[in-house]
């Protein structure tokens, strides 16, 4: 507690550079009953409890002694240590051994007022996942399952709270049902790969903000995208990140209205942001509404990728640090200047996205004709339409399209990326140069990009500036709103041109999916 003169006979002696009361300070704020000895006093006593090879990561160590055995300045005995975890708060049977003095009634009540206190203002200043302590984390238990004047969705059973073993999800669950006046909450859980769950978080943000509602962001890392919220971006102060799926199980216990864009058909259903009731939506999608809410989605995607995670930074970093290498001045500023290229051009499904479903799969087998009509040597017809003195910027899934720019007569000394070390996964160490490829294409002075791509759909929309489709296409162009069968003999016919090797999977996919 670091009082002049004093030392607390909770301090044990461990390892040199293990700093113990740092695990112990949400409990020594709480809990003013530390009993503490003078230096004086110190030298009466035969040497301190010594904890032989420190304490284990996320527990602690609690002296409980009677305060005439301090007054004795008697040194604790090894019955009056308790190791407990650091990431729950310990019984009273622990807190107060020797005769009830309330110390963790205390200490949850106070966390309770303070969290009441908080999620009762408008707009909540959101906490982060490290700010939550033990004591909060017994609060939220005790809030979630009584029952509130105002909300709607309370008490949750017993048995479901005790499953949630994150505290962070509890403090979710919280900001959804503990809002002022019964003021409403929205759960968006994104889908798929990076750009289309940015799509969902964007309008899910900007439907929260029209309908007032608090908004919860569901992002679990999978084979799409295997990065978390965190890795990625900053989390805005007014939104709350969670990765465990329990938290859609506590959405529909308290009577949140489901919309599954993700089902057949329900792509495009308009969401009534107006009803009197929490929201739960599920998609990879921009969200449609009764509630119009403008272009704020493409604001609120642009600010979270213009605020990049550390890691992302770092990327950028290394990537101006490049240009600068290459005699290229203030390679920010420059950078601007350069034309922005997005090459989709992978086919096999299987290694663009490994760890699919057969199902997923083959679903995805109805992008490949566009990624077949998007190879690199048609974007280079195109390339070589610019000024001689123009510079590229190239993002692309495929390292050997790079390579086939890079050294291209013309194109030579020209041509730019990010030093991904040739990532061909979606993996947690390739993700975020994805998220620094999309915010170096869009601050590109104009685009070239893939067809039925999300990720040069949102590079274009938060970068607005003009673009050009660099892909190939049919006589005529792509029948996309003729009837299914034109469509699909149109896609047999083109990948047929082109050779494709693997067209039955084609067809297959065709026949099952819309």
């Amino acid at each position: 507690i670091n009082l002049p003169g004093h030392k607390s006979l909770t301090t044990p002696r461990v390892e040199e550079g293990t700093n113990i009361k740092s695990k112990w300070l949400p409990y020594l704020k709480q809990r003013l009953e530390v009993p503490l000895l003078t230096e004086a006093d110190e030298k009466q006593i035969d040497g301190l409890i010594v904890i032989k090879n420190g304490v284990q990561p996320d527990s602690m160590i609690l002296i409980n002694v009677t305060h005439h055995v301090v007054q004795a300045v008697s040194r604790p005995s090894m019955e009056q240590l308790a190791l407990v975890s650091s990431q729950q708060l310990p019984s009273s049977a622990i807190l107060d051994p020797f005769n009830f003095r309330g110390a963790r009634l205390r200490i949850i009540n106070k966390a309770k007022q303070q969290l009441y206190d908080e999620f009762t203002q408008w707009p909540i200043r959101v906490r982060l996942e490290h700010e939550l302590t033990a004591a909060h984390d017994a609060a939220l238990r005790e809030l979630l399952t009584t029952r509130h004047k105002y909300s709607v969705g309370l008490p949750l059973p017993a048995e479901y709270i005790s499953r949630v073993t994150n505290p962070y999800t509890l403090y979710a669950l919280g900001t959804m049902l503990l809002a002022p006046l019964g003021q409403k909450s929205l759960l968006i859980e994104t889908m798929y790969g990076l750009t289309n769950r940015l799509r969902a978080y964007g309008s899910a943000k900007a439907l929260a903000d029209a309908s007032s509602r608090q908004l919860i962001v569901l992002w679990m890392p999978d084979p799409h995208c295997s990065a978390s919220f965190q890795q990625l971006f900053l989390p805005p102060k007014s939104i709350v990140v969670v990765d465990d799926p329990l938290i859609i199980e506590g959405a529909a216990l308290a009577g949140s209205r489901t919309f599954d864009l993700m089902s057949p058909g329900q792509k495009l259903a308009p969401i009534d942001a107006y009803a009197d009731a929490n929201l739960y939506i599920r998609s990879a999608f921009r969200i449609q509404s009764k509630q119009p809410y403008g272009r704020a989605d493409t604001v609120h995607i642009r600010s979270l990728v213009f605020h990049p995670s550390r890691r992302v930074t770092q990327v950028l970093n290394s990537y101006y640090s490049q240009l600068s290498e290459f005699g290229i001045k203030h390679p920010e500023k420059s950078h601007r200047s350069f034309v922005g290229v997005h090459i989709r051009m992978l086919a096999n499904m299987t290694q663009d996205t490994p760890g699919l479903s057969e199902e997923e799969t083959l679903r995805m087998q109805l992008a490949v004709a566009f990624r077949v009509s998007c190879h690199y040597r048609f974007f280079i017809k195109k390339m070589l339409r610019y000024p001689g003195d123009t510079r590229f910027f190239v993002s692309t899934d495929s390292p050997g399209a790079f390579e086939a720019l890079s050294t291209h007569p013309t194109l030579r000394g020209r041509v730019f990326r990010l030093d991904s070390h040739d990532c061909k996964s979606r993996g947690p160490a390739c993700m975020p140069y994805a998220a620094a490829d999309l915010y170096l294409l869009s601050l590109s002075s104009k685009l070239l990009t893939s067809r039925w791509s999300a990720f040069s759909e949102t590079a274009l929309r938060i970068g607005g500036v003009s673009s050009e489709d660099g892909c190939d296409e049919p006589e005529g162009g792509w029948a996309l709103h003729a009837d299914k069968n034109t469509l699909t003999a149109q896609i047999i016919e083109y990948l047929e041109a082109q050779h494709y090797p693997s067209i039955s999977q084609v067809k297959e996919a065709l026949a099952l999916f819309s």
